[in-house]
């Protein structure tokens, strides 16, 4: 088997039996950074291995956020919705949508505990 060059990454087998593979890449501010992906079988491996490097080549984050949506929210009205222009009733208003039928007041409480989806470009 050939070796690969750096930066390709590295298929192998654990002594568990399952598969890795290790795939280094450099993030926004630089930073060497390693993504590691396991599976059963090399070809699961490789499947995972390939998405992962063809998420970093897009400029996609490595890993989909963890961040749930009543998180984001609340970030969202603390920081940006607070800076922004608008007046203080549409702040108001927007802040009270969001507490009452995100962050678990409303009839469906679990809506808030959903995850961020990653943006696609």
């Amino acid at each position: 088997m050939a070796r690969r060059a750096n930066g390709e990454g590295s298929i192998f087998r654990r002594k568990d039996g399952t598969w890795s593979a290790e795939l280094s890449y450099r993030d926004d501010y630089g930073t060497l950074k390693r993504r590691t992906v396991y599976g059963k079988t090399q070809a699961e491996v490789r499947a995972k291995f390939r998405d992962a490097r063809e998420r970093i080549e897009s400029g996609a984050p490595v890993k989909d956020a963890s961040m749930t949506v009543a998180a984001w929210l609340e970030d969202w009205t603390s920081k940006s919705l607070a800076a922004s222009d608008r007046k203080q009733a549409t702040k108001d208003l927007y802040a009270t949508l969001a507490r009452t039928h995100v962050n678990g007041q409303a009839e469906v409480p679990a809506r808030g505990q959903v995850k961020v989806p990653a943006p696609r470009g």
